[in-house]
Parts: C-alpha cells; structure tokens; sequence
C-alpha cells in the first residue's frame, strides 16, 4: 500500500535538483502507526555508461530528511544506487545516518534480486532489500520483490516474482516465512560513542574525567533553617 500512497502524493521526487525527500505518513485507520519514507535521488550523479562510481555525492545541508521522525514506527530508504556508488567520504556518513535510522532499506541498479542484513555496533538489524531488473527486450526474465510487513507483530514477508514466458505470467516464488523485524526506537537513545566521548577527559590525563575529579561529600544535619 505504500507505494501507490507515494505515486499519487507529492512524495516522488520531481524537482530534479533535489537529493533527498521525506514523508511521514499513516496506513492505518486509527491514524497511531506512522511510517517515514525517505527517497535519495541519485539521478543527478548517473551517466549512459556504468562508469559513476563514486560520482554520487550528497551535501551535508541534504542529509537532514533522512533523520527519524520522533514519532515514526517505521522508517523506509529507498534508493536507486546503493551506498557502494558514492563518493568515499560520503559514503561513510551517508552508510551511519541510514543505517542508524532506517529499519528497511529498497535498493535497484544492481539487477540482482537478493537481500542483505546487516548489523551495527549497537546491535541494530538492517533489512536491505534488492530489486530485480525490468527486462524490455526480454534478454532476461523479468523480476520484482514484495515485502509484506505486519504492524501488529511487527513481522515480514519477502516473494520474489520472476516472468515466465511459458505461460506467459509472473511466478511467486517465497525468499522466507514470516520474521522479526527489530524496529528501532525513534525515542534519543545514548549510544556507546556518546558516552564514551561524554566520559572522555578532554585534558587527555585518563580515559574516565570521574578518575580525576575529588567529589566533596555533603551531610545535611538538623538546623532552624531549612537547607
């Protein structure tokens, strides 16, 4: 449902010019269940030839929409060329903003359908989901995938459908039964990089600034006056 909710909304990218685009939005009828949808365009950075490789670039002051919503359950990135085909020193902050705030990832270019999970520092799991290819000339069979989320128990499907000409029609094949999809909370957690930047002792005498610093014990005893 969320694709054609996308297509016939202003969420698609139109301006050319434009990097990144987001949407927060509701499927259900209780309007309590939001989704965040964030599409990176990368049609700006593709040439006829398979030769752009970290041609694609994102400027920081674009990087912003792909930050969670506070009150997303669920957030998607869809975007045509993977990480891989961007400049190295946006690849890496490009790869740990998606990666720390997206559950579901939709990935094209590569005309291998297959999925990937990756895991990061803090235990989060990545669902990264690749698109088949659209064969015109029918030099190859035609694929697509569909995932199929529940947001009640917060599980997925994945069916790859691939053309046969045969017949002719698409046949489902299913990639997995029903599994977990651990959601990210949108709510600011402190990670193990922050607390150990916050700990840090910035004069650089010891790894901990509690090891330094001589705390004054402070009893409260009984007076006319209140403390």
């Amino acid at each position: 449902e969320i694709m054609p909710s996308l297509v016939g909304s202003e969420m698609c990218i139109r301006d050319r010019n434009k990097v990144c685009e987001s949407q927060l939005f509701s499927l259900t009828s209780d309007q309590n269940y939001f989704f965040q949808v964030n599409l990176i365009n990368t049609a700006p950075f593709s040439t006829l030839r398979a030769d752009n490789k970290e041609l694609h670039y994102i400027p920081d002051s674009d990087l912003s929409p792909l930050y969670r919503d506070e009150r997303c359950n669920v957030c998607i990135t869809i975007m045509h060329h993977s990480t891989e085909w961007f400049h190295w020193d946006k690849k890496e902050i490009l790869e740990n903003i998606i990666y720390r705030n997206s559950d579901i990832i939709f990935q094209g270019h590569e005309h291998l359908p297959h999925n990937v999970v990756i895991t990061d520092e803090e235990k989060n799991e990545i669902r990264i989901f690749k698109g088949g290819e659209l064969s015109i000339d029918n030099s190859m069979a035609s694929q697509y995938g569909i995932v199929i989320f529940d947001t009640e128990n917060h599980q997925i499907e994945e069916y790859l459908y691939t053309w046969d000409y045969a017949i002719p029609i698409f046949r489902e094949r299913e990639i997995s039964k029903k599994t977990p999809l651990n959601i990210k909370s949108s709510i600011f957690n402190n990670n193990k990089d922050f607390i150990n930047e916050f700990y840090r002792d910035k004069l650089g005498l010891c790894d901990n600034f509690l090891e330094s610093v001589s705390y004054t014990h402070l009893r409260a005893h009984e007076t006319r006056h209140d403390l």
